[in-house]
């Protein structure tokens, strides 16, 4: 059998690191749970799942630290990410083209996201942002139709060119006092966006 034709699982891995395309376009994988050797799972690679069109679960042990780039890129299945207390960095276009993402929600832990990083994700609605994140990067949230609601963090400095751009269902941000840049097309096309605070 090849990758593609891996039955319905809940996946489980006993590993300090998820390696690159470790279950690339293994189209079948519903649900994955990260479990490591005493909770030793730190770093989610690049390109680990991407592509895994029918994953709809994902559960992410404390113990990591990192998601890099692309890691669950084309997962247009998964509905729901939650990224726990462990997570510092995620990776540029780590969440790109998960068409059926919904929600997400992070702990403070997390202190910077990466460019594209949910880029295209047209069905996310609402998203609750690390208070540590420094600066939202561009594309972040690109073309993301339905975002409604997300949290600005406290310790925001910096809005990237595009971040928020086609966001067509925003109807209010407020800008955090330490905010000192905004970049180009931040908000365009956030068509209905009828109050922003700053």
């Amino acid at each position: 059998e090849t990758s593609k034709d891996i039955p319905n699982v809940n996946y489980k891995v006993e590993f300090v690191y998820l390696h690159q395309t470790a279950e690339y376009q293994t189209h079948n994988l519903k649900s994955l749970e990260l479990v490591g050797m005493g909770d030793t799972v730190t770093v989610i690679e690049y390109g680990a799942f991407v592509n895994c069109k029918n994953l709809k679960e994902v559960i992410i042990p404390d113990s990591v630290t990192a998601i890099e780039n692309a890691a669950f890129r084309g997962c247009s299945g998964l509905t729901e990410v939650v990224i726990p207390k462990g997570v510092v960095s995620i990776g540029s276009g780590a969440f790109k083209d998960a068409t059926s993402l919904t929600s997400v929600q992070m702990e403070d832990s997390v202190e910077t996201l990466y460019g594209d990083v949910f880029y295209g994700c047209s069905k996310l609605e609402t998203v609750t942002l690390s208070n540590n994140i420094k600066l939202i990067p561009s594309y972040a949230f690109y073309e993301c139709k339905k975002l409604s609601s997300i949290n600005m963090p406290t310790a925001l400095e910096e809005i990237e060119a595009h971040a928020f751009y086609g966001c067509e269902k925003l109807l209010e941000v407020i800008i955090p006092e330490g905010v000192t840049y905004i970049g180009a097309y931040a908000f365009e096309k956030c068509d209905i966006l009828e109050k922003v605070v700053i």
